[in-house]
């Protein structure tokens, strides 16, 4: 007789919980999910703001470079003229190697042209990180202009779905 008290206690019991469950179904069911434009819409919106987050990253990068850069350019007109008389120097010591291969002159300007040749590699070393900067800066020029076109795509297309 217990065991049939505890029996039908246990249905009774299972039956209240599942009317409890089976009653807030439908409020389960209703509750809004967001549906797939609102998503899509969400995630273009997220994708333009990490954009504009990376083009100002990249745009202070563009900034820093072109400073290294500008600082630089003296640099290559210095490299400029010193290869400009290397070659003059050594137009002349040709001319001089021909009429008189053994005068002090020559000698003087082989001297010249060896130190000319030696600072022109120097600074050329100093300029091999400035044309770096230069690659860098036209990098980052491109990826600019790439997440910009991105960005303007990815607007279109939000303005097309809020219409």
């Amino acid at each position: 007789m217990l065991t049939r008290v505890c029996h039908v206690a246990f249905v009774l019991a299972t039956l209240w919980l599942a009317g409890g469950v089976y009653a807030q179904a439908p409020s389960l069911v209703t509750e809004k999910k967001p549906d797939s434009d609102e998503v899509g819409r969400k995630a273009m919106e997220s994708r333009v703001a990490q954009i504009n987050h990376e083009v100002s990253e990249f745009q202070t990068k563009l900034q820093s470079e072109s400073k290294t850069a500008r600082l630089g350019r003296t640099c290559g007109s210095d490299v400029w003229m010193i290869e400009k008389r290397i070659d003059e120097a050594t137009a002349k010591l040709e001319t001089l190697e021909v009429s008189n291969p053994h005068a002090s002159e020559v000698k003087t300007l082989k001297t010249e042209l060896m130190e000319y040749r030696k600072v022109a590699r120097a600074m050329e070393e100093q300029d091999r990180p400035l044309l770096e900067a230069f690659q860098r800066i036209s990098n980052l020029r491109q990826r600019i202009k790439e997440l910009e076109v991105e960005r303007e795509r990815l607007e279109r297309d939000l303005k097309s779905m809020l219409r």
